[in-house]
């Protein structure tokens, strides 16, 4: 790549800024802000950098900016869990969770459209999320919390609609990520 984003932190402000790597030169293009910014990320085709921040006083939120700088864009809030871009960054899936249940969202990339594709009700909880690589499928852990542990077990299910499908009969005590063979045979 020829930039590079990161976040900087000074007395308890955050900003992000870029920087130019044939040449060095670093410009500020999120000014410093009180909300935790907890990730960033170039677009696919470059011309955004997409964040998520958390507000002081509020949920999660995704917002985008155009590298070189200019007002953010909100894409998303309400949200529990990392953002996962389909490959071909024009859908969004993220965990909302509320006090009786855990959903697995998809929303259209500016969040628009939102479908919830599964709900659990507690103690399940939904995490690990992962874009099949044709963009058709979602694999996801589903772990049950109990005075006993924790149990894990993988599922996935077809974004356009579907039922679950268990990926195996093994459990584990938790599963934190999924990922894709290239393939998307596994």
């Amino acid at each position: 790549g020829k930039l590079l984003a990161y976040i900087s932190s000074d007395a308890g402000k955050r900003s992000v800024w870029v920087r130019q790597l044939a040449t060095g030169k670093s410009v500020p293009i999120l000014a410093a802000t009180e909300d935790t910014v907890i990730g960033i990320g170039f677009s696919r085709d470059g011309e955004y950098l997409q964040y998520l921040h958390k507000p002081r006083d509020g949920s999660p939120q995704l917002s985008k900016m155009p590298v070189l700088g200019g007002a953010p864009i909100k894409m998303l809030d309400g949200f529990h869990s990392g953002v996962n871009f389909s490959p071909d960054e024009r859908r969004i899936a993220f965990v909302r969770m509320a006090k009786a249940e855990s959903a697995l969202i998809v929303t259209n990339a500016d969040g628009t459209n939102e479908k919830a594709l599964i709900t659990y009700p507690r103690p399940f909880s939904i995490a690990g999320l992962a874009w099949s690589p044709d963009g058709n499928e979602i694999g996801y852990s589903v772990t049950k919390i109990s005075s006993g542990g924790k149990e894990s077990r993988p599922a996935r299910i077809a974004v356009d609609g579907g039922t679950e499908q268990s990926v195996t009969d093994f459990r584990w005590n938790y599963l934190e990520g999924m990922m894709w063979l290239p393939d998307g045979t596994g």
